[in-house]
């Protein structure tokens, strides 16, 4: 049997989970002689089992600023490194698909995705998985962005990128832009790795927790975004005008109050440091109000 390295899982597994290489290095898979990459004995990270949920299956909810909103999370995990503490903390009702070469990076999870989608250049060989859709190589869809869609037709709103940030710079502006799109979905994204947490405000407004630190930079997503307020923030902005092709937004910091973001007509594309609190901060982060714009 041969070794391959196949993927980099950083940082030290959580307490209980046991990880076969040190921080920052690859995990490596079985290979067969055949090619075929065979399951290894690292831990779960979550214990559960592949089962596709369909809209019919889940009940809206009514929760502030967002009307009949699914509160479960479609998680899109793509190729780019992970590390333990992103490891997907899949939920009853919640959908994990993974975008090609992120099957790999699963299987080095040890969590077994739902659906599998892609044209599999990346990962060099159909996933042996029973929900399979295998796509073209030639597309206008990237494999991440006809998973979003998937999520989208089976009711999801709520969507976790993981894997999708490092690598080519033109897949992360891709995966960034989704975010954006999401908006014009009726749904709403978060992106998060390489020390990275980024999402896309359209119209509304989200507050953050006391307590954050670090930076914090804020850009337009296209054209103008108008009625931009940044509060209790180290630079703050009051109705302001900001525009795609000037970063004033760039490494404004947090301070020791809930900062809250604000844009009236537009969108923005807010990024800060990942502070190894992800998951206890994103349920914050679905939670926005729509802004009021005496402009429009």
């Amino acid at each position: 049997m041969q070794w391959t390295e196949s993927f980099v899982l950083r940082g030290p597994a959580p307490a209980g989970q046991q990880q076969k290489s040190g921080p920052g290095s690859k995990i490596p898979l079985p290979k067969s002689a055949a090619g075929v990459i065979i399951e290894t004995n690292i831990s779960n990270c979550q214990s559960a089992s592949p089962q596709l949920v369909r809209p019919s299956e889940q009940a809206g909810v009514e929760t502030k600023g967002e009307p009949s909103l699914n509160p479960s999370i479609c998680y899109v995990v793509g190729a780019m490194p992970l590390s333990w503490s992103l490891c997907p903390r899949k939920g009853a009702g919640d959908l994990l698909i993974a975008a090609d070469k992120g099957y790999e990076a699963l299987e080095a999870y040890g969590a077994p995705p739902d659906l599998v989608v892609g044209d599999f250049d990346s990962l060099g060989r159909r996933p042996n998985h029973p929900n399979v859709i295998q796509l073209p190589v030639m597309k206008d869809d990237t494999d991440m962005v006809y998973a979003l869609r998937e999520g989208l037709e089976r009711g999801y709103r709520r969507f976790v990128l993981l894997g999708g940030v490092g690598g080519r710079l033109e897949h992360t502006l891709a995966n960034l832009q989704s975010l954006a799109w999401l908006t014009t979905q009726g749904a709403r994204g978060v992106l998060a790795g390489e020390g990275t947490v980024a999402t896309a405000l359209h119209n509304e407004s989200m507050t953050f927790p006391q307590g954050l630190q670090g930076f914090l930079s804020v850009f337009c997503s296209s054209g103008v975004a108008k009625g931009v307020r940044l509060e209790n923030l180290k630079y703050e902005l009051n109705d302001h005008t900001m525009s795609a092709d000037f970063p004033l937004g760039v490494s404004n910091e947090f301070v020791d109050a809930p900062a809250k973001i604000t844009v009236g007509d537009g969108t923005l594309l807010a990024l800060w440091r990942e502070q190894g609190d992800f998951y206890r901060l994103l349920p914050k982060l679905w939670d926005r109000e729509e802004a009021e714009y005496a402009g429009k």
